[in-house]
């Protein structure tokens, strides 16, 4: 029997769930997660240029360079280790 037919409403299991604590502690993480990275997306790159006075650009580049390399060296270091 499904949860409908035993107590005549449609959502009791999804309203448990979505009040469970795990849930909510999952929730308010999420929000807190999706508020830190639009801040630094809106907001980093006027910090580089005001506060740090630094170009945007050079800053940019440099680290998808840094990024790039340190991401080929750990796929070499998975692939190596996976043969």
């Amino acid at each position: 029997m499904d949860a409908e037919a035993r107590t005549g409403r449609s959502y009791p299991l999804l309203l448990r769930i979505v009040k469970s604590p795990c849930v909510l502690a999952l929730m308010a993480c999420s929000f807190a997660n999706d508020w830190g990275l639009y801040m630094l997306l809106t907001e980093g790159p006027n910090f580089i240029s005001n506060v740090l006075r630094k170009d945007v650009a050079t800053v940019g580049f440099l680290n998808l360079y840094l990024n790039s390399i340190i991401n080929l060296w750990e796929m070499l270091c998975f692939f190596r280790s996976a043969f």
